[in-house]
């Protein structure tokens, strides 16, 4: 594999869920690991999205656009897997957050399926049950990538 110079992670934009701050999760943790990350929402739209407050934390860069080269990384999440098509020079990283949410937004992204073999693609799992859903299909490579819960989300408090 060759020397990736960024990694442009693409995010549903204005959106606060477990999916889009997994998102946000890795792209801090690649920048402080001195990786060049950035997150890039979609759809695009006139003026520029802001990061969500809550995810504000993560310290994310974001863009406006993706760089289509062998240089670039695209992570995509399972629930917009038509866009990674829009990216022929690039490797793209399907993150399978959620299985079911794959299937639940299969009619939004048409065009050939992201389980076929395909040079460019690694496939990322946040899951076991990820992993052998892909591992039963014959996606490769898979690589396991998992989300944590932030500090203080759990803050003690009296029992309820």
């Amino acid at each position: 594999m060759t020397q990736r110079r960024q990694v442009f992670i693409l995010c549903p934009g204005g959106m606060i869920s477990g999916g889009p701050e997994a998102l946000h999760q890795l792209a801090g943790a690649l920048s402080a690991h001195g990786v060049a990350a950035a997150m890039v929402y979609y759809p695009p739209r006139a003026g520029p999205y802001a990061v969500p407050e809550p995810y504000r934390r993560y310290g994310v860069t974001v863009c406006r656009g993706v760089e289509d080269d062998a240089a670039s990384v695209i992570v995509v999440p399972e629930v917009a897997t038509a866009l990674s098509w829009r990216f022929p020079h690039a490797m793209k990283a399907i993150w399978w957050l959620s299985v079911n949410n794959y299937f639940k937004w299969q009619h939004r992204n048409p065009g050939p399926s992201v389980l076929d073999p395909h040079p460019d693609f690694v496939h990322l799992c946040q899951s076991r049950y990820a992993q052998e859903f892909l591992a039963a299909r014959r996606a490769s490579p898979l690589l396991m990538l998992t989300d944590y819960l932030p500090e203080g989300e759990f803050a003690p408090g009296p029992p309820t």
